[in-house]
């Protein structure tokens, strides 16, 4: 969600270098975390004797909390973060179609697919091949996130 409303705000010329920061800011949050989730359970274990599994239910309710909170500012946001669909330009006789999207006899008709991909964005050429490339990377990067021990 955050990274489609950065992409939807932030100018295109501008999208490199916010992202970097993004991805920074984001991994620097979580490597803060995972440590203070760490000292808060030596903490607890070591010197207020409390036992393994208390300290880690109290980090899961710490964590939970959180993301309660995360949840109720995400449907704080304003409609200025969600993509407006503006109407397509008009198309002069120059470039309208020489068949129009109409259904014949014979051939089938587009609705039923409308209806299954509709809760799919409508993604341009251009970007198909930018997605694909980045999909692969952030699949490769889950990968190689997951063979690390924690």
């Amino acid at each position: 969600m955050e990274e489609s409303t950065i992409a939807h705000l932030t100018p295109a010329k501008d999208r490199p270098s916010v992202f970097a920061w993004y991805v920074l800011i984001g991994t620097t949050g979580a490597a803060v975390g995972y440590a203070t989730c760490g000292w808060i359970t030596t903490l607890l274990i070591s010197e207020k004797g409390w036992s393994r599994t208390e300290a880690y239910h109290l980090v899961y309710f710490i964590y939970a909390a959180l993301g309660t909170i995360k949840l109720l500012l995400s449907l704080l946001l304003s409609q200025q973060c969600e993509v407006v669909n503006e109407p397509p330009p008009a198309q002069s006789a120059e470039t309208a179609p020489l068949l129009g999207n109409q259904p014949t006899d014979g051939i089938p008709s587009t609705k039923k697919e409308r209806k299954i991909f509709s809760l799919l964005p409508s993604i341009s050429k251009e970007s198909q091949g930018t997605l694909a490339r980045l999909c692969m990377l952030f699949a490769l990067d889950s990968f190689a996130s997951g063979l690390a021990p924690k």
